[in-house]
Parts: structure tokens; C-alpha cells; sequence
């Protein structure tokens, strides 16, 4: 960028860059104290996107920095992820045991509740140490003198015909591809790993849209609401995917944990039926949103929403000036 004017992508990328990064910090006090869970989910999101900015403007970015950037965001994503996920769960059990009838369940779902909660307290100080590290790192500060002067030069909107929409329609149209190779799984609701990989998916694309909004203003709103919703229902069946996989864990340990403490497990069968109900809640939550998964997705290829998508990004070829099409052909040419 030091030697040569910088190209549209370039301007366009370290524009994208810093607008993520500023996100990004601007939640860090939020995420120091911890008051408020919906900072270390912004911080994250904005992690993400910045992450999906670096890995597509790469090859227009100085090679070693753009690797020791990633490398350092990487591990801040990471950490949040942890602590974010673990704050869900505390949500979604919270809800749960909220909405109990005075009965039997209760106690177990009190007592579940309360293991989350011990177990994000415990994750607070990794939170701390890797945002710590992270601006220390000087990660922020670069990003910002080697991307400033490039964006600088960003105006406020590209001619069609620069090289940024080639850059566009090239990772969207990967991304969608991506994506849609997945799509044949939504009738197998037992492909647990290949849902997820969708959802992952489906987040790449959300973010490489977002990315490139501006240059298609109104093309791409409805596209990034229907993957909003495809990644919500993917989500919430991952999320009971993995709350049916760690929970007969999470009731051997109370199990265990019950019987070092009390050498009887009567305190146990107090807890195991709140948190067999919560099980049997999240195999309901589960088959609820697969069918509505199902029933969207046909919708959406009903509409044809990817086919538009695709369409809307890619640039038209050329005409070929020396070719003359014929308006009437000759019947050996229909022969």
C-alpha cells in the first residue's frame, strides 16, 4: 500500500476493516466488567466480521501483518465464544425454570441453573486475560496506521465498474455455494454435524453480504433476512442438539457429586426429574424447529431467493463486438 496508489479493494477493504475493529472496541469496557452479557455478544459478532473482512481482503493486505491480525482476533473470537455460549445456556434454563408450575421439576432445574452460572464464573478471568492480551498486542493500533490512509480515500459510493464488484460477486457467489451444498441435509433431521456446518455456513455468507451491502443497496436486504432466520432456526437446533449430548454428562457428575457429598443419593432423585424435563424440553424445542426449518426452506426456494441472489452479483459478460448475431438463421445452422 506504501508504493502504489491503493486499488478500489484496497480502499474498500480497509474501510470494512476499521469499521469492524471501532465495533469491536467500543465494547471492551462493557466486557471488562461484565455487567452486561450483551457486550461480550457484540464484541464477538463484531470479532466475526472482522475475521470474515481479513480473510477476504487478505491478498490485498501486507501478508505478514494480515496473518499475525488474524492470529490475534482468532484467539479473542475464541474466548468470547466460550464465555457467549455459556451465557445462552444461562438464559435459555433461566427461561425454563421461570416458567415451571411449583412441582418436582424445580429443584433440578434450580440446581442446573446454578452449575451454569459457577461454570461462566469460572470463564470470566480467561475473558480477561485474552482481551488484556489482545490489546497489548498492538494488533488495534496497527490495523489502524496501515488501513487509515487507504480509507481515507473511500467516497461514498464505486462506479459498477470497478474492480471492487468483481471482488464482490467472487467471494459472495463462493460463500452461496457454500452454503447451499449443504442444503440437501435439511431433509435428514438426524445430520446433526451437517446442520451445523450450515449454520457456520450461513454466517459466512451473512457476514460477506454485510461486508458488500453498500454496493447493492437494495439487492441484498432481502437475502440477509431470510439467512437471519435460517441461522436463528439452525442455531436453536444446534443448541438442543448439544444440550441432548452433554446433559446425561451433566447429570452423572450431580450424580456423583451428590453421593461424595451426602454418601446417599436421595438428595439426587430431588434433581433428576427437573433436569429430565429440561432434556424432554429441548427434544421439543428441537422437532419444533427442524419442521419449521423444513417449511421455510421450501418457501425460500419457492421464491427462488437464492437463484435472485446469485443473479443480482453477477456482473454481466461483455459483448462480443465482432460476433453479429443472426435474426434469421440458415437451415443448416438448424440442421
Amino acid at each position: 500500500m506504501k508504493n502504489a496508489p491503493p486499488t478500489d479493494i484496497q480502499i474498500y477493504g480497509a474501510a470494512a476493516l476499521l469499521q469492524h475493529l471501532g465495533s469491536l472496541l467500543t465494547e471492551a469496557p462493557g466486557v471488562t466488567t461484565a455487567q452486561d452479557i450483551e457486550c461480550i455478544h457484540r464484541m464477538r459478532v463484531a470479532s466475526r466480521r472482522l475475521r470474515a473482512a481479513l480473510a477476504i481482503f487478505e491478498p490485498h493486505l501486507p501478508r505478514k501483518r494480515a496473518a499475525r491480525w488474524q492470529e490475534q482476533v482468532r484467539a479473542l473470537t475464541k474466548a468470547l465464544g466460550v464465555a457467549r455460549d455459556a451465557d445462552v445456556q444461562i438464559e435459555w434454563v433461566r427461561a425454563f425454570y421461570q416458567n415451571l408450575p411449583a412441582g418436582p421439576d424445580r429443584p433440578g432445574a434450580r440446581r442446573l441453573l446454578l452449575r451454569l452460572q459457577q461454570q461462566r464464573q469460572a470463564l470470566q478471568p480467561r475473558v480477561h486475560r485474552t482481551l488484556s492480551r489482545f490489546e497489548k498486542s498492538g494488533t488495534a493500533l496497527s490495523l489502524t496506521q496501515t488501513l487509515s490512509p487507504p480509507a481515507n480515500l473511500k467516497t461514498e459510493q464505486f462506479a459498477p465498474g470497478n474492480t471492487i464488484y468483481q471482488w464482490a460477486e467472487q467471494w459472495i457467489i463462493q460463500r452461496l455455494d457454500e452454503f447451499l451444498a449443504f442444503a440437501p441435509f435439511i431433509a435428514q433431521p438426524e445430520a446433526q454435524k451437517e446442520l451445523h456446518a450450515m449454520r457456520i455456513a450461513g454466517k459466512r455468507l451473512r457476514y460477506t453480504l454485510e461486508i458488500f451491502a453498500e454496493l447493492y443497496p437494495d439487492a441484498l436486504k432481502r437475502p440477509l433476512q431470510t439467512l437471519r432466520k435460517a441461522q436463528d432456526l439452525l442455531g436453536q437446533i444446534h443448541d438442543d442438539d448439544v444440550w441432548q449430548m452433554t446433559l446425561p454428562e451433566l447429570l452423572a457428575q450431580e450424580r456423583q457429586r451428590t453421593l461424595e457429598y451426602y454418601g446417599t443419593l436421595r438428595p439426587f432423585n430431588r434433581l433428576q426429574p427437573g433436569m429430565l424435563a429440561f432434556a424432554q424440553h429441548c427434544h421439543e424445542d428441537r422437532t419444533a424447529a427442524y419442521a419449521e426449518l423444513v417449511n421455510a426452506w421450501a418457501d425460500w426456494e419457492n421464491r427462488q431467493i437464492w437463484t435472485a441472489l446469485r443473479q443480482s452479483v453477477i456482473i454481466p459478460a461483455p459483448e462480443d463486438p465482432l460476433h453479429e448475431p443472426t435474426s434469421d438463421p440458415s437451415p443448416a445452422a438448424d440442421a
